[in-house]
């Protein structure tokens, strides 16, 4: 089961939203199945996990993708298992959206949003890390007594390499993606903490790890 579009991209990155409702495929405390987004362009692939790791049970879910600017590019999301198998399931439903990532500032070379909303909250661009991907962790140093976003994700690491990140409040598995980038938001702290975005297992082929803070627009 698939569904496709496609898209030309004003900038380097787009935002991908994924659709799905576990309850037509997964059975109650099933984790295995995926909606897996391709791009055309052969440097993306996503995986996106039906029935996250607290137990969420929506799978509608977005992250930013570096794309060719000025060329069309295919799409596919399709529902597969935990080994990258497609799925056949009659009563599923699944979707993908691609939306323009719009302003972006270039940090060694890699593209993030000068700003970024989320759940009404407008965030702007303070900082990033950009590391090569051999080194296996970046960290961030984040603010204290005020909230924030940061953004952790990677480009170009290859086949097979999964990450993981850890925040103020959760450490999670990234999502399987050769290039890609998601987003976390963390509440006030008294002091300042460590967050991480690492490779957990594989061996990267090239690329960089990248994180980013991001601060309330007053």
């Amino acid at each position: 089961m698939q569904v496709g579009t496609s898209f030309v991209a004003s900038s380097r990155s787009v935002v991908v939203q994924t659709v799905g409702n576990p309850d037509d495929y997964a059975p109650p405390g099933q984790v295995e199945y995926r909606i897996q987004v391709r791009l055309s362009d052969g440097n993306s692939g996503n995986g996106y996990p039906a029935i996250g790791d607290q137990a969420q049970l929506d799978t509608s879910q977005h992250i930013q993708l570096a794309v060719p600017a000025g060329r069309p590019v295919q799409v596919t999301a399709r529902l597969v298992d935990k080994f990258g198998r497609p799925m056949s399931v009659p009563k599923a439903r699944i979707g993908v959206a691609i939306y323009d990532a719009g302003p972006q500032v270039t940090v060694n070379g890699v593209d993030l949003d000068k700003e970024k909303e989320d759940n009404g909250t407008r965030y702007r661009f303070v900082r990033a890390e950009v590391v090569p991907a051999s080194r296996g962790k970046v960290e961030l140093t984040t603010p204290a007594r005020t909230p924030f976003l940061w953004v952790h994700g990677n480009t170009n690491l290859g086949p097979e390499v999964r990450t993981r990140w850890g925040g103020l409040a959760a450490d999670q598995d990234g999502a399987p993606a050769s290039s890609g980038f998601g987003w976390t938001t963390e509440l006030a702290q008294d002091t300042p903490k460590t967050a991480n975005y690492r490779i957990s297992s594989g061996r990267p082929t090239g690329g960089e790890l990248v994180i980013a803070l991001y601060l309330p627009v007053n």
